[in-house]
C-alpha cells in the first residue's frame, strides 16, 4: 500500500484493488502516520515531522540529564566540602539542603544565596569558595549562621531547622 498527501487529498495505493482519492481528514492522517516508514518515503512532510520528534524528544531526555548531573555535581561539592557523614540529617537532605522539593524546581532562601554568590562570581560551577561566601550568612534568618547549621547537621535554608 502506498499513501501520498496531494494537497487536500490523500491517495491511497492498494496492491489489489483499486487506487482511490480519499478528502484529507484527521483520521486518515493519523493512520498515514502510524503506517511503517518504508510505505511513508513518498509522503512530503511526514518523514521530516518523525525526524523533528524523535529530534525533540532526544533534546529532552538529554536537558533533563545535563540537569540532573548538574545538580547532583553540586551536591557532591557540598558533601565533600563539608564531610557530611553518611546517614546524617544533611545527607539525608540531598537536594533539599538547597531546594524546597525534591523535584529541585524551587530554591530554598539558602540555595537563593548560594544562587547569587554564583552569579556574582560569574560561574555555574560551585566551588569551595562559592560556598564559603555564604558560610557567614543566616540564610533563613534564624539566628543561627549556615556554617554552623551545617557543622551542627541541620538545614541552612529551612528556618525551623537549628
Amino acid at each position: 500500500m502506498t499513501t501520498v498527501i496531494e494537497g487536500n487529498f490523500v491517495r491511497v495505493d492498494i496492491k489489489k484493488g483499486f487506487p482511490g482519492i480519499l478528502r484529507k481528514n484527521p483520521y486518515i492522517i493519523k493512520s498515514a502516520e502510524n503506517l511503517q516508514r518504508s510505505e511513508l518515503r513518498g509522503v512530503p512532510g511526514i518523514q521530516r515531522r518523525i525526524k523533528m520528534r524523535n529530534l525533540i524528544a532526544i533534546f529532552i531526555v538529554a536537558l533533563m540529564a545535563v540537569s540532573a548531573l548538574a545538580l547532583s555535581g553540586y551536591l557532591k561539592v557540598f558533601v565533600k566540602t563539608y564531610e557530611i557523614k553518611k546517614g546524617s540529617a544533611l545527607d539525608k537532605a540531598k537536594c533539599l539542603v538547597c531546594h524546597t522539593d525534591k523535584a529541585g524546581k524551587k530554591v530554598n532562601r539558602y540555595g537563593a544565596d548560594l544562587q547569587k554568590a554564583l552569579r556574582e562570581a560569574g560561574t555555574k560551577t560551585l566551588s569551595e569558595k562559592i560556598l564559603s561566601q555564604v558560610e557567614n550568612l543566616d540564610s533563613d534568618g534564624d539566628g543561627v549562621k549556615n556554617l554552623a547549621e551545617i557543622k551542627g547537621d541541620t538545614l541552612p535554608g529551612d528556618p525551623k531547622s537549628k
